[in-house]
């Protein structure tokens, strides 16, 4: 037994196969652990749940066009918007195989269920995406408006009710994920 060693830690050692160190550490050194994660709040709730069915729906899309990965987008005039709506980009345009759209969908829906499932857990790299992603997207957002208006191209009133939608959604993902550092544990 090694000097200095009590009979838990030479014990302990012959268990779990460990090397006592040769000298006592001292407890703070010892003791490291992680800011405590606190409650789950209902706003980081909601937007698990949203990065979640957005993978589901996304998974979805995949799962249908599994089958007619010959055809192109333009005979997949409907999906072609809902993918629109669900993913904020123009990826599926009429000219695309339908074999890249269900890779990029793919990786988009693997994507959100990552940071859906990510956020539930509360763990600070989902928060850091889902808020990188969001704020992306509020960028790209305002971007195309300010584009748009500049170029005196009339924006119908349907587009503008969904850019204000996504916009105000991704306006309160952030805000809510800023909010709510401390229940991942960040400090200040």
């Amino acid at each position: 037994m090694a000097q200095g060693f009590g009979l838990e830690e030479e014990l302990q050692s012959r268990l779990y196969g460990t090397v006592p160190p040769p000298f006592k550490m001292p407890p703070e050194v010892l003791k490291r652990e992680k800011p405590p994660k606190g409650k789950r709040q209902l706003s980081v709730t909601l937007v698990a749940l949203y990065q979640l069915l957005r993978a589901v729906f996304l998974l979805t899309v995949v799962a249908n066009l599994w089958g007619d990965s010959e055809a192109d987008m333009a005979s997949h005039a409907g999906l072609r918007t809902l993918i629109y709506l669900v993913t904020q980009r123009n990826i599926a345009r009429q000219e695309t195989p339908v074999t890249l759209i269900m890779g990029i969908v793919s990786l988009l829906g693997a994507y959100y269920a990552a940071t859906g499932v990510g956020l539930w857990v509360l763990n600070k790299w989902a928060r850091r995406a889902t808020i990188f992603m969001s704020a992306a997207a509020m960028i790209r957002l305002l971007f195309f408006f300010v584009l748009m208006q500049a170029d005196k191209q009339a924006i119908p009133d349907s587009q503008q009710l969904v850019f204000a939608v996504f916009l105000l959604l991704d306006l309160f993902i952030v805000a809510s994920l800023v909010n709510e550092g401390q229940a991942f544990g960040v400090q200040g």
